[in-house]
């Protein structure tokens, strides 16, 4: 049976995991091994809660993410008040570009759909922390 290696990296704090899987039979992979640079860890795990609550329907991941960008590279551009709305479970950088068109009677309305769910507070905080422990790590 052919086996795929699967590494996941903590796209936080840089931890790793890497497994091997059987795939069924007659599965097949260019590469035989999938990467994943924006798992979550065990310790940054509750962070998922936010990314499930406020990215749907936003931007199509982290390479694209205002967020992932306002820390994640070489200077933090987040505001005080940016890691308050964090710690609300609201993602401040958010783009948002969903929309919803309706025709009627002749006449088109465009709405603004905000596809976010659920209370991310916990998870918010978490990230923030996550953030802030990510820039004393990785920012000189």
């Amino acid at each position: 049976m052919t086996q795929l290696t699967v590494s996941l990296y903590c796209g936080f704090c840089g931890a790793t995991s890497e497994q091997n899987i059987s795939m069924r039979k007659g599965w097949d992979t260019h590469i035989r091994a999938v990467d994943e640079e924006h798992a979550f860890c065990p310790k940054h795990s509750k962070i998922r809660e936010f990314s499930e609550a406020q990215c749907p329907g936003c931007v199509g991941g982290w390479g694209d993410c205002p967020l992932w960008d306002a820390f994640a590279y070489r200077e933090l551009k987040l505001t005080e008040q940016d890691f308050a709305t964090l710690e609300r479970g609201v993602c401040p950088k958010r783009v948002n570009g969903t929309i919803g068109i309706t025709l009627t009677g002749g006449k088109t309305q465009i709405e603004q759909i905000d596809l976010r769910d659920g209370d991310a507070h916990k998870a918010g905080s978490a990230l923030s922390k996550a953030i802030r422990e990510y820039a004393k790590r990785y920012h000189k």
